[in-house]
């Protein structure tokens, strides 16, 4: 029988309500089988529905950090059952880790003081240059 009947994801350190949210798709639950309940330590959903929904439930959790300073790395755990808990999967493990750009010394200098800077980056392959020639 592919049905469960419970998810968790924990989260550690446990959540800043004060600027960070774990968000559940709600319009998409109110249609399904499953219930979904947010906490500072993560989340849980509830109730007898197809392995599928679950998935489909659990690609739409979202994580916000309005102060990703506070926090370098986030860790998220994720483990269900089927059968009143009878079986248990293993446990998936997350790691979210938050990069900061380096401040160069020009910027300082410049007289730069109260400038705040948010980057993301991410992973991408060098450019490759196409000649005519």
């Amino acid at each position: 029988d592919n049905r469960l009947d419970k998810c968790v994801i924990t989260v550690f350190p446990p959540l800043n309500p004060d600027h960070e949210r774990l968000n559940l798709p709600e319009l998409m639950l109110k249609t399904m089988n499953i219930d979904g309940i947010v906490g500072d330590s993560g989340a849980e959903f509830r109730g007898v529905d197809d392995v599928v929904s679950y998935e489909d439930v659990l690609k739409l959790v979202s994580y916000s950090n309005q102060k990703p300073a506070y926090y370098l790395n986030r860790q998220f755990k994720l483990a269900c059952s089927q059968v009143n808990e009878r079986f248990t999967s293993n446990e998936y493990t997350q790691t979210v880790t938050v990069e900061h750009p380096p401040v160069y010394s020009e910027q300082v200098e410049a007289g730069v003081a109260h400038r705040q800077v948010s980057q993301h980056s991410a992973q991408m392959p060098q450019p490759k240059f196409i000649s005519n020639r």
